[in-house]
């Protein structure tokens, strides 16, 4: 039974809220920055821009236009454009700086969004002339919002070219990574993409078609806990998600774990950054996802209740807001290279 109810909080999960103030724990007391005079795209640590990338990731999930508009100019931005149509689908700001331009998406938020999350079949991208499958959900985001913002960025590019920056958190971060390849194919250089917190995308093909065209210049930041960034699971880790809602070697076990191979979803390829309570002992993408199912596992055995099963979704919920990335990085945590 417990394992029943983890895979109907495991997919109500997806539907968590991102914005703190919709559940009971408060954001952290955020530290102000200047995003322009603290994000470089020049430096040779990636890491250093990731408090200016949350803080722009942040500001896209706010619930109006107005608190978004408050914070750009603030930061003297110019140039602002919101992008795609909010609580309709899949949304963006353009902005720009004094050095660079900003394109940053924002997560799901609303019921189309998370429609789309649920969407877990692959789709051939060769229609758009990229390569491999992707998440069929998040190419229709992607499809949504590919005319208006193909034209716009190829029209401010080509009178004042800029540095192009992208970013995103969960699925905003997916976004900006399939929009730097879809423009990348139309001919527009992207300078760097920054995602945090976002799920999985592809096959295998997907992510070496991503690697190739963007190696040096991707870069991610994960909480390790965080459901969404293990999700949809790994083909290479079907079986340790497989043990989580069968028991081993059980013939509902063995379903689960045919049915996430046959997903075909593959883990990234490029540098990871992770937010950690301590110094990371794991080396690479699958010690991490087998890691942390085995854990999942480890604390469904220890669940005694509903009431302990909905707190652990709870937390789960707290966990994954771009304002709890904020949190855990400026309070608590390390930021650790790894390294595959």
């Amino acid at each position: 039974m417990k394992r029943l109810l983890f895979v109907l909080g495991l997919g109500l999960s997806l539907f968590a809220p991102h914005n703190l103030s919709a559940i009971s724990l408060a954001p952290c007391p955020l530290k102000p920055i200047d995003l322009q005079s603290s994000f470089s795209a020049e430096t040779q640590e990636p890491a250093q821009n990731f408090p200016a990338i949350l803080w722009a990731n942040y500001v896209a999930e706010m619930k109006t236009d107005e608190e978004i508009l408050r914070h750009l100019k603030a930061w003297n931005f110019e140039s602002i454009r919101f992008l795609g149509l909010k609580n309709q689908g899949s949304s963006a700001y353009m902005v720009d700086g004094d050095r660079h331009r900003f394109l940053v998406f924002r997560g799901s938020t609303s019921l189309i969004e998370k429609a789309w999350d649920l969407s877990l079949p692959q789709v051939s991208l060769e229609s758009l002339r990229l390569k491999g499958n992707a998440h069929s959900g998040m190419i229709s985001a992607l499809r949504a919002l590919s005319p208006e913002i193909l034209n716009i960025i190829k029209r401010r590019q080509s009178m004042d070219p800029k540095p192009l920056i992208l970013s995103g958190h969960s699925l905003g971060g997916a976004l900006s990574l399939l929009f730097a390849l879809k423009l990348e194919e139309e001919g527009i250089a992207i300078h760097q993409v920054y995602t945090t917190g976002a799920p999985r995308i592809g096959n295998q093909e997907f992510y070496q078609g991503l690697d190739q065209t963007l190696r040096g210049r991707y870069f991610r930041l994960e909480d390790r806990n965080d459901y969404t960034v293990h999700i949809p699971p790994s083909k290479a880790a079907a079986a340790s998600f497989a043990a989580v809602i069968g028991k081993p070697e059980s013939p509902l076990s063995q379903i689960v774990r045919s049915l996430v191979e046959g997903l075909d979803y593959d883990s990234p390829l490029n540098e990871r950054y992770e937010l950690t309570e301590s110094q990371p002992t794991l080396s690479n993408e699958l010690l991490s996802d087998q890691n942390f199912w085995q854990s999942v596992q480890g604390e469904l055995s220890a669940i005694d209740s509903l009431s302990d099963l909905i707190q652990l979704f709870k937390n789960q919920a707290e966990r994954h807001p771009p304002q709890s990335y904020l949190c855990q990085y400026q309070e608590k945590t390390l930021m650790t290279r790894d390294d595959r």
